[in-house]
């Protein structure tokens, strides 16, 4: 499966004067998105999706008995570190709008 590589970093070459760090936006390609599904009134669920396919690929949700927000992966799909370090950094941000009292935010 292609979509388990998630990000791919863009890296600085200053011999190329084509590259225009400026112009490039974020200097991460993702390959994921996070998509809302369900708000139970304390917590959200959200998909993980390709984000070129918009297929599933898992979901995020509060497990109680942990009392974190914790992945849901579908059979059969991979993902490598870079990936799982995006899916991390945004179940990170989730936990901390929650002890915030925050509503969480969909990255666009």
């Amino acid at each position: 499966m292609r979509d388990g590589f998630c990000l791919v970093p863009v890296l600085y070459r200053p011999e190329k004067e084509r590259f225009n760090l400026l112009t490039m936006g974020s200097i991460f390609k993702t390959y994921l998105k996070f998509v809302q599904i369900r708000d139970t009134g304390k917590t959200k669920i959200f998909e993980v999706q390709s984000f070129k396919y918009g297929n599933k690929l898992a979901e995020i949700k509060y497990y109680g008995a942990w009392r974190k927000y914790t992945l849901f992966p579908e059979p059969h799909t991979l993902f490598d570190c870079k990936c799982l370090q995006e899916i991390s950094d945004f179940m990170k941000n989730l936990m901390e709008e929650r002890r915030n009292g925050k509503k969480a935010k969909v990255p666009v």
